[in-house]
């Protein structure tokens, strides 16, 4: 039988997905789920957010097996910049908080292989709104990224109609690989409560 190609080696692009966060004592925990909800990841992170924290995607709902992880490597309110590796260790992107720029919307720089966008919160009424508001799961999110070549949308985050605590991910750019996004999303609702 001949050898079959590695896929994990290219892009794994999914034009739209989910993320649902779940409440822990110790934890942040988060489900990436396809559009019908079947989970296609498993996140956790412990409740540190300082240099060195690390959000682990595994591929099973007991987190026995590791897919990717995103690593924060800096200071978190200086920009530190947060690594995306696959689970032998390749590099799949990173992204960075723009500090000075996300003082009235946050903003976020994002990069991989012949890539690179920012993302920013589409309104600045809601982004006021939400860093006002204690109530942190009814926070309502709306993030489009944009290639900064061209403009063109890379990915967008909203709430997911009628939830509180799901987020809707578009992904119209087949260079944007899924745990890059995926890593992405559950990164910035961390850096949005921070």
């Amino acid at each position: 039988m001949p050898d079959q190609p590695d896929t994990t080696l290219g892009v794994q692009h999914v034009p739209a997905f989910l993320v649902r966060e779940r409440p822990a004592l110790r934890a942040e925990r988060h489900e990436v789920l396809d559009p019908r909800g079947t989970p296609m990841a498993f996140a956790e992170r412990r409740r540190s957010w300082g240099p060195g924290a690390t959000t682990v995607f595994h591929a099973d709902e007991a987190r026995t097996r590791e897919a990717f992880r995103s690593e924060v490597r800096g200071r978190p309110n200086l920009g530190a910049r947060h690594v995306v590796v696959a689970a032998d260790g390749r590099p799949i992107g990173s992204f960075r908080k723009q500090a000075a720029r996300s003082l009235l919307r946050t903003t976020v720089v994002l990069e991989a292989q012949g890539l690179a966008g920012t993302a920013q919160e589409r309104s600045g009424f809601l982004a006021l709104e939400r860093r006002l508001s204690s109530d942190t799961p009814t926070r309502r999110i709306a993030v489009d990224v944009l290639d900064d070549d061209t403009g063109a949308p890379l990915l967008s985050v909203g709430r997911a109609p009628g939830e509180r605590t799901t987020y809707a991910v578009d992904v119209p750019e087949p260079r944007v690989d899924v745990r890059l996004a995926a890593a992405f999303v559950v990164g910035l609702l961390g850096m949005i409560d921070h």
